[in-house]
């Protein structure tokens, strides 16, 4: 055993608060997400916050 999982975790930019279809896509798909918001004002990037965490 070499210690790896297989596991996949996507990560994404998004460049606006449309782009959370993306990180919905994934996190259906049992895919876990990290999300880099350096990109968004601040406001986008909460809105992105209050999506993902429910």
């Amino acid at each position: 055993m070499d210690g790896q999982t297989g596991a996949v975790v996507k990560s994404l930019r998004p460049q606006n608060y449309n782009e959370v279809l993306y990180v919905g896509h994934f996190f259906r798909k049992g895919v876990p997400v990290l999300m880099d918001l350096t990109d968004l004002p601040d406001a986008e990037a909460k809105q992105l916050v209050d999506f993902a965490t429910g």
